[in-house]
Order: structure tokens, then C-alpha cells, then sequence
């Protein structure tokens, strides 16, 4: 195998760790962006054969896992929000702090933006 696709591989490793880290550490667009760079570092690691590094094909699973554990996370997360009216009242306070709006009153004026086009 020749040393760019050992190069790969050890890229697709590391940034399948660095995609676990970021999922487990609720990072959301840090995740997201090392999985899919890991995910395209093991496709080029491959050799012309098929063959894969091992440290490719771990990295490649530590990616997915990572993916899929921050993708559940990002929707709890915001089924949370706007099911639960607590969680909500906390979100509605720090969106009116960097928007100086209520949330719905926001919605709203897009809406009303989106019929006047």
C-alpha cells in the first residue's frame, strides 16, 4: 500500500476520534464536519486492489458512530425545547438577549415577511 493511503488512514482514524470526542462533548457542527472529512479520507485510502488499512475501517466506524450519536442529540435537543414549556421559557429568554424579540413574535414577522414577496 503506498504511503498516501497510509496517510489516509491514519486521517481517517484521528478525525473519527475527534468526530466521537466532539459527539460525546455535544458539539454539534464540529461533529458533523470531522465525520464527513474522515468518511472521505477512508474512501481515498483505499487501494487500487480494495484493500483498507484497519486504521481506516476504525476510523470509518468511529465516524458513523460519532454521526449518528450527534445527529440523536441535535434532535433530542430540540424536540426538548419546544416540547417541554420550561425548556422553552430558558431558549425564549436567551433568544429575546441576542434578538431583543420573543421567539414567536419572530416567527411570526417572517411569516409575515414571507406572504408580502
Amino acid at each position: 500500500m503506498a504511503a498516501t493511503n497510509k496517510s489516509m488512514a491514519k486521517a481517517a482514524f484521528v478525525l473519527g476520534i475527534i468526530t466521537m470526542v466532539s459527539a460525546v462533548l455535544m458539539t454539534a457542527y464540529p461533529a458533523f464536519i470531522f465525520g464527513g472529512v474522515s468518511i472521505i479520507c477512508f474512501i481515498l485510502s483505499r487501494s487500487k486492489t480494495g484493500i483498507v488499512e484497519h486504521e481506516a475501517t476504525i476510523g470509518l466506524i468511529l465516524a458513523v458512530c460519532g454521526l449518528v450519536l450527534n445527529t440523536v442529540i441535535v434532535i433530542w435537543s430540540v424536540y426538548t425545547v419546544f416540547t417541554n414549556p420550561d425548556r422553552f421559557a430558558e431558549f425564549n429568554d436567551i433568544f429575546k438577549q441576542f434578538y431583543g424579540m420573543d421567539f414567536n413574535a419572530y416567527i411570526e414577522e417572517m411569516k409575515n415577511a414571507g406572504m408580502a414577496m
